[in-house]
């Protein structure tokens, strides 16, 4: 599948992209972000259902 660049006037995409463009790997970041992986994997499992929530990331219902 071929994706397109826009045309000057930024209206819809009129060319195809060449193989210039395929040299260069889009990759992944240098260092991923462990941290950020796993609290997004969490709040993941806990929105399917498959984990229950940690009631240390809710905060309490009366004002302090």
């Amino acid at each position: 599948m071929s994706k397109r660049q826009p045309d000057q006037a930024g209206g819809e995409p009129d060319q195809i992209r060449g193989p210039e463009e395929r040299r260069i790997h889009g990759g992944m970041p240098d260092r991923p972000d462990d941290e950020a992986l796993a609290k997004r994997t969490e709040e993941e499992r806990v929105e399917a259902g498959v984990d229950d929530y940690d009631p240390d990331d809710v905060p309490s219902a009366t004002e302090s």
